[in-house]
């Protein structure tokens, strides 16, 4: 009997009880980067039946595609981060250096490449007209403006025969991903950051919004309106979760208690965002930092998410244009994958992992003490997880 109530005993710890989320988040030693893999994956998983023509595929537990369902994950890691990269450093200027070496050297690699080599051999147009045609420069400069990447998506004459002629289709994400740093860096140099009721005020309008979906179909810039409050209720929650981390126990019985509510979610259509951001915020979390599960053996060799992210669909779209209809979306798709594994592999090696080194790069004698708030804390003396 006794060795009976040792078990149970041992049972209930295990479910009932657990560290909170602040300790397992203090090392280095995470799941973070293969659940961002995850999540490049399921962009990728989801964008082939597009663009070989094919309806979209959903989960059975969330009512948007896979697609999106990586993108949350991204933002929910993402918030989670980026806050603490800032409250770790509290130096503005390599806050913004670090995030500027993250988003732009791999974008400007992979669009520079899409219009200076894959355009010129792929389009249907002259060499010579192709440079000339005013579709090639704005191209580039809204791929790599951030924020003109959904005006100007096409190159001339190139993949004009796929059902979507789109060159670089998920570059669109990361105007949000970009804006949602600065919000930070706003609230932080302006100490509201600390204040976690209003931190908890955006994330509640933020969700109210989503569930009304304000905006439906309205665009700015050819941008959906609607997309704003729906990944900031997912960064935000990354966002505090950090804030609210020596809160947050991290136990098994939380865990399956998501788990089963994602499995009853199956059965009656998915969740909608408003319910699925703390469905998937948990399990994100969870997975993210347990000491149980060890995904870290899918990131040995680098962290491709973003590589894999940017590069995947030229990659599909050039599959496609080869290989046309006739050639399966399941053997397209595996074809995909393994090139843009490959770049991303290269991209990471190449070129972020170099330039991530740059961010150590003191930046006080460029842009003056007034915009540090404080002291640049010594790389030693810190633990922070770029992202």
């Amino acid at each position: 009997m006794g060795l009976f109530n040792k078990l149970m005993k041992s049972v209930d710890d295990r479910i009932g009880g657990g560290p909170m989320l602040g300790q397992l988040a203090q090392g280095r030693e995470n799941n973070l980067d293969s659940l961002r893999l995850l999540g490049a994956v399921f962009v990728i998983f989801a964008h082939q039946f597009a663009i070989v023509g094919l309806p979209d595929k959903f989960p059975p537990f969330y009512k948007n595609h896979y697609g999106l369902l990586g993108v949350n994950i991204f933002f929910i890691i993402s918030g989670f981060l980026i806050t603490q990269s800032f409250l770790r450093s509290k130096n503005t200027a390599r806050f913004v250096w670090s995030r500027f070496l993250r988003i732009f050297p791999a974008l400007v690699m992979v669009t520079c490449t899409l219009v200076f080599l894959v355009g010129p051999l792929l389009t249907t147009l002259a060499t010579g007209e192709y440079f000339k045609h005013p579709w090639t420069l704005s191209y580039l400069r809204g791929a790599l403006s951030l924020y003109e990447v959904t005006r100007f998506t096409v190159l001339p004459g190139v993949f004009m025969e796929n059902p979507i002629v789109q060159t670089n289709g998920p570059l669109w994400t990361l105007q949000y991903e970009w804006t949602f740093y600065f919000v930070i860096l706003l609230l932080g140099v302006t100490s509201l950051l600390a204040r976690k009721g209003l931190v908890i005020a955006f994330f509640v309008t933020s969700l109210v919004l989503t569930y009304f979906n304000v905006g439906g179909s309205a665009n700015i810039y050819c941008t959906p309106v609607k997309f704003l409050p729906v990944f900031f209720m997912y960064f935000c929650f990354g966002t505090l979760a950090y804030l609210y981390r020596d809160l947050i126990p991290m136990t098994l019985g939380a865990f399956f208690f998501v788990l089963a509510m994602l499995t009853l979610g199956a059965f009656n259509g998915g969740f909608t965002d408003t319910i699925f951001v703390f469905l998937l915020g948990y399990l994100v979390l969870f997975v993210g930092f347990s000491k149980l599960i060890h995904l870290s053996w899918l990131t040995k060799y680098g962290d491709f998410s973003y590589g894999l992210y940017i590069w995947g669909w030229p990659v599909q779209q050039t599959v496609f244009h080869f290989l046309g209809k006739e050639t399966s979306v399941w053997l397209q798709m595996g074809i995909s994958l393994s090139v843009a594994l490959f770049l991303a592999f290269l991209s990471w090696h190449l070129l972020e992992k170099r330039c991530l080194r740059l961010k150590q790069v003191r930046l006080d004698f460029l842009l003056g003490k007034a915009f540090t708030l404080v002291q640049t804390v010594p790389t030693g003396d810190r633990q922070e997880k770029e992202i």
